[in-house]
């Protein structure tokens, strides 16, 4: 790859353009939206220690604005589940499980199927006296 001014220019790319950049402005200018993809590098933490104190204290900044304006900064996930408490198994899923394992399923397709833990399966199983594994 060739390096122009400070910039990388790939196959496929002017010199002079970074990887991402796009003809016709940037999202910032006027508000207007990109559509596509940003790809981030390969070993985004490797490439994180090139970054100066003052641009990580910047992209610290947007990222965790970024974060509040889509509510994830309360620990909740992209699906909208909070880490490490699991949700409480019910009634109802107690007894699709029993079904389920009756009808020769494992334990961990089980626990794929209904978005649990396999040790919230096994722990439905063992309460009915069905063994866990």
């Amino acid at each position: 790859m060739a390096r122009h001014a400070g910039r990388v220019a790939g196959p496929g790319r002017e010199p002079g353009k970074r990887a991402g950049s796009r003809s016709g402005g940037s999202a910032s200018e006027g508000g207007a939206h990109v559509q596509g993809t940003l790809a981030l590098p390969a070993n985004l933490s490797r490439s994180l220690r090139h970054l100066d104190d003052a641009d990580l204290d910047r992209l610290l900044e947007a990222a965790t604005a970024e974060a509040r304006r889509r509510g994830r900064l309360d620990g909740k996930t992209a699906t909208g589940r909070a880490h490490g408490k699991p949700t409480p198994v019910t009634t109802g899923q107690e007894k699709l499980i029993l079904a389920a394992f009756g009808a020769g399923l494992k334990p961990s397709a089980i626990a794929r199927e209904f978005r649990l833990s396999r040790a919230q399966v096994e722990g439905v199983l063992k309460d009915a006296g069905q063994g866990g594994r």
